[in-house]
């Protein structure tokens, strides 16, 4: 007697983003000559910090060397103009510089920037950080990643959102907080406690590098001094992952635990600008705690107080997850206390998986005993079609699915399914004696797990490096 069932199997593939201590890989890069090419740049008063500034265009700001790359170091240059002479007035404007990325970056990602100089001194209020891509600060999140005003010597990190967004109280970071709350205009500010982080102390120490991480499970900055830069930084290429094994804790920690970072952060640009006085260094009770008289004082005149008032930059670098450690499987696999055969005839599965080099194959393991062995995307690819060359029985109520043929790039971008008829290789003896080795009764332990099983879903989380 003949008989077949219908076996349905149903792969869900879940993506993880990398948490915290994740692998990276370079996606963008900010350096020599072509720097400047990357960035839009702001023209006009600037309205998010009322500062004392005229901001100008990219040929304007060339032309008067506001914007260069050092003939001799091949790094980037921005800078407040300090040649031209402002008359007295509370609306002195001096010229400088503000850039947006023309890149956007998601959620999920690295950003880096390594400096030799900060601007630093009184009335001078320097930010590097990304913000709501093409909408009013704050909107859609904001991140200073470097900023401080007049005579600091700490860098201040702050992240701003929309109400509804704080720092938890119980965070590990080696830095102070100073406020919690990021929907207000102060934003949730953490101050760096490493030396060397801002002002002349910097630039002695040879600068150093800045770091944020910017993933569903929170966002996180680092600091290293010059000496003490990880070697998984210095040693990156182009064509290896970032390992943040090395990087220790973080100056600041904002985990998502209490912010919604999915909710709150949109795709952002990058932002670098210098704006004088204004609404925070320009503010009399914080001013006078670093500098003499009064802010517009600096900005009136030849400009010479300017001479440290520049950035230099060696590079600023993007990184985004190209492959997760882990993935979860969610597999369905109606059974039934039916003699099945060995052999399965099907046709193919297509499964959503994440994307990363060449090369690698990752072996998927569930409960059950299916096995697949499949082969990983290139990272242009979304999804993968397997074709199964066989699934065979190996014992009751285990089964392998095994792969031997190249997995090809489809559109798909949702979650598929992939079905085979069981059908016997020979015919199947009604007899429970029957010794045929093609069939095979479900164990009583099978039985039960069978009857059960439609009702489960079985995540399984693979590894691979």
């Amino acid at each position: 007697m003949k008989s077949s069932i219908s076996l349905l199997l149903t792969f869900a593939v879940f993506l993880p983003t990398k948490s915290a201590f994740g692998q990276y890989r370079l996606v963008g890069e900010y350096s020599g000559e072509e720097f400047f090419s990357k960035w839009d740049f702001v023209e006009g008063i600037d309205p998010d910090t009322d500062g004392n500034v005229q901001y100008v265009d990219q040929n304007t700001a060339l032309q008067q060397r506001l914007a260069y790359i050092d003939s001799e170091t091949g790094n980037a240059i921005l800078r407040v103009d300090n040649t031209t002479r402002i008359e007295t007035g509370s609306s002195a404007y001096r010229d400088s510089v503000k850039m947006f990325s023309k890149d956007a970056y998601p959620v999920g990602g690295l950003i880096i920037m390594d400096a030799v100089h900060i601007p630093y001194g009184c009335s001078v209020w320097p930010v590097f950080g990304a913000r709501g891509a093409d909408l009013p600060w704050p909107e859609k999140g904001a991140i200073d990643i470097i900023e401080g005003v007049n005579g600091m010597t700490s860098n201040n990190m702050v992240m701003y959102t929309d109400a509804g967004c704080t720092q938890a109280s119980n965070v590990v970071q080696t830095g102070k907080t100073v406020d919690r709350d990021c929907g207000t205009a102060l934003g949730c500010k953490v101050e760096e406690t490493k030396p060397n982080s801002y002002g002349p102390g910097f630039s002695r120490a040879g600068g150093g590098v800045f770091a944020a991480q910017i993933d569903t499970s929170g966002i996180f900055l680092w600091f290293w001094s010059r000496t003490d830069i990880p070697a998984s930084i210095s040693n990156v290429k182009s064509d290896t992952d970032m390992d943040m094994s090395d990087w220790g804790q973080p100056s600041a920690a904002y985990p998502a635990a209490t912010c919604d970072i999915a909710k709150f952060f949109k795709p952002r640009k990058l932002v670098l600008h210098i704006t004088l006085c204004g609404s925070w260094a320009g503010v009399l009770p914080i001013y006078s705690q670093t500098c003499p008289g009064e802010c517009i004082a600096n900005v009136i005149g030849d400009g010479s107080n300017y001479g440290e008032a520049y950035w230099e930059i060696s590079y600023i670098r993007t990184f985004a997850v190209q492959a997760s450690n882990s993935r979860a499987v969610s597999i369905s696999i109606p059974m039934f206390d039916l003699p099945i055969s060995t052999r399965i005839s099907t046709n193919s599965i297509s499964i959503p998986i994440p994307t990363t080099s060449s090369g690698m194959t990752s072996s998927v393991l569930s409960p059950l005993g299916i096995n697949s062995d499949l082969p990983v995307l290139p990272s242009s690819c979304d999804a993968a079609t397997i074709s199964t060359s066989s699934i065979t029985s190996l014992v009751p109520g285990t089964l392998t699915v095994s792969s031997d043929s190249p997995v090809f790039p489809t559109k798909s971008n949702t979650v598929a399914t992939g079905s085979g008829t069981v059908e016997p290789s020979s015919p199947v003896d009604s007899n429970p004696s029957s010794s045929s080795s093609s069939a095979r009764k479900l164990s009583p332990t099978a039985t039960l797990f069978s009857v059960a099983i439609p009702f489960l879903s079985i995540i399984i989380l693979v590894f691979w490096q």
